[in-house]
């Protein structure tokens, strides 16, 4: 398929492929501080979706 365009387009459709995808990591890293955050809950003893949990959560946030 890159066989059918011409080198010069080439060569700027290259750093497309390789650029990092910085809101993909982002996301990936929001997702491994969700999951420390269970582990932790975890830890203590308490469900995972214990109201008591969730508010501490929230409260935390706002």
């Amino acid at each position: 398929m890159m066989s059918d365009i011409p080198p010069t387009l080439q060569d700027r459709l290259k750093p497309l492929f390789f650029q990092k995808d910085v809101y993909a990591d982002k996301l990936c890293q929001t997702g491994k501080d969700i999951r420390r955050v269970q582990l932790e809950l975890m830890k203590r003893g308490e469900p995972q979706g214990s109201p008591s949990a969730e508010a501490g959560t929230f409260r935390s946030l706002s």
